[in-house]
């Protein structure tokens, strides 16, 4: 090899094998991914220009809470004030807000509260709260009226809500246990693969679509609706555990994060993986989200660091984005304001504008 030649950023290098005067042939690699970036002949290489990164924004105050501090003991209810901010509330790294204006604006990032182990309903009129003793409570979020709480034996920490609005709760080695958010009445349980722990679970808003991660790397897919159908299984989909699992904004497809750095992507329905897994980060992925519009997504890890891809084709949009000194807890997209919004447990809440990015459009707020 020769001709070694590194761009000025630092970000990609070029290098050219010893060929021939008409036939040497050059390569560009990605210094943040480690792998070609494309192959092409001497006679016409030329060291592309770089990926620009999104543009580091403002930084906000991020206050981390139990959404049992939220408990008004003397009454019992849940008491959420959403008159001057939205609420996030954060479940295995997918991030979900209640009430309040946009949080952010043209110029400037709000301060914002994040709740963690909580899970909302589709429809945004229930919350979970995890108490002591194995139980959970559910909220209705709307008059804070507590509705039940659930003794949970056999509970492993790890629920979701279902599209119907159910409730999901890891049982252990019995399997998936589906109880009524009103009243914890057991409906029926959904009998899992017996390989690993439940390390997380994750549903579908559109469809009867339910995902189960487990602490060997297993993914399962299955169908709430049809406790009697096998879950479809795919092994070592990870190197590790997993740690998050999204839905698209579909439902079509759902992207994994594990123990190993990596990203996947899977058909919804069947469980096939799309494409090969994507080298994200050094760490575990503890965070990940689709745009709206399903065309990119983002990831966060243990390291602090944050990247955006493309959802089609894997391609990384950016390189690792650098801000947090902690761990990602989630990551939303902002398309109002062409942001993307990363929250760490620095306490720190972050923006990057993503407007220049390929595949990003301004949107109404929904």
């Amino acid at each position: 090899m020769r001709g070694f030649r590194f761009t000025r950023d630092m970000k990609r290098f070029s290098a050219c094998n010893m060929g021939t005067y008409t036939k040497t042939e050059c390569r560009v690699w990605d210094v943040s991914i480690h792998v070609p970036d494309r192959q092409t002949r001497a006679s016409v290489a030329r060291v592309p220009e770089p990926i620009a990164p999104p543009v580091a924004g403002h930084v906000a105050e991020l206050a981390i809470q139990s959404l049992s501090n939220a408990i008004e003991l003397s009454s019992s209810r849940l008491i959420l004030d959403t008159s001057r901010e939205p609420l996030a509330f954060a479940n295995h790294g997918t991030i979900r807000f209640i009430g309040g204006s946009s949080i952010t604006a043209a110029r400037e990032l709000r301060p914002a509260t994040i709740f963690e182990n909580t899970a909302i309903s589709p429809d945004g009129r229930h919350a979970t709260v995890e108490l002591a003793d194995k139980q959970l409570a559910v909220f209705e979020i709307k008059t804070g009226k507590l509705l039940t709480v659930v003794e949970l034996p056999g509970y492993e920490s790890v629920h979701v809500f279902l599209s119907d609005g159910m409730l999901a709760l890891d049982w252990g080695h019995e399997g998936i246990r589906i109880v009524a958010p009103a009243n914890g009445a057991y409906l029926r349980t959904l009998r899992r693969p017996p390989e690993g722990n439940v390390t997380v679970l994750a549903a579908s808003e559109k469809a009867p679509l339910i995902v189960i991660g487990t602490s060997e790397g297993t993914l399962s897919f299955g169908r709430t609706d049809k406790p009697s159908m096998p879950f479809r299984v795919v092994e070592r989909a990870h190197r590790g555990g997993i740690v998050s699992i999204t839905f698209s904004p579909d439902g079509r497809r759902v992207a994994s994060g594990g123990l190993d750095g990596r990203v996947r992507l899977f058909d919804a329905e069947t469980g096939n993986p799309i494409g090969a897994p994507w080298v994200a980060h050094a760490r575990a992925v503890t965070a990940i989200g689709f745009s709206p519009d399903g065309r990119q997504v983002a990831s966060g890890s243990t390291d602090g660091t944050v990247r955006v891809w493309d959802a089609q084709s894997g391609r990384p949009l950016t390189l690792a984005l650098v801000g947090h000194t902690e761990p990602v807890l989630g990551l939303s997209f902002d398309p109002a304001n062409r942001k993307l919004l990363s929250f760490g447990r620095d306490r720190k809440l972050r923006s990057w504008d993503i407007a220049s990015l390929p595949g990003t459009a301004r949107t109404s707020a929904p």
